[in-house]
């Protein structure tokens, strides 16, 4: 009987530390959730599609990091590796971004932030190059989280 107990009790005991790490986890995951609510930080992936040619580039990655209303980032296209810094800002779901000329481009990016996954607008294109000459093109963007 003795036994029996004892072990009742180590069960107990038992699943009762395992509700509280479990409660502790769901607490974590709801806080870490909450944060990012009206964050933009994090990877999105980015496709820009031109509306004259239907053509799109859908190989662009976004890392980028809010502080308030000031947005920092990174914009990647993946196949040639190349890296264009973003700096800009969000203000009630609205989002300006825009890089330096690299390389010969140059990306505006004027968007509103539908929901926590999804980004939509436009892309303006700045091309210095010896092939292209100085050029604009006005693209349709999509970024995904």
């Amino acid at each position: 009987m003795w036994l029996m107990e004892k072990m009742m009790l180590y069960t107990i005991r038992r699943q009762g530390i395992t509700v509280v790490i479990f409660l502790m986890v769901l607490s974590f995951v709801t806080q870490v959730g909450c944060s990012r609510k009206n964050d933009l930080t994090g990877n999105w992936k980015g496709k820009i599609t031109l509306p004259k040619t239907g053509k799109s580039l859908s190989d662009l990655e976004f890392s980028l990091n809010q502080k308030g209303q000031e947005v920092l980032g990174t914009l990647t296209f993946t196949k040639p590796g190349d890296k264009l810094p973003l700096t800009g800002t969000v203000t009630e779901g609205k989002i300006s971004l825009s890089s330096p000329m690299k390389n010969g481009l140059a990306v505006s990016i004027i968007g509103t932030w539908e929901n926590k996954r999804t980004i939509k607008g436009t892309a303006v294109l700045d091309y210095d190059t010896p092939l292209l000459g100085k050029r604009q093109d006005q693209a349709i963007l999509e970024l995904i989280r």
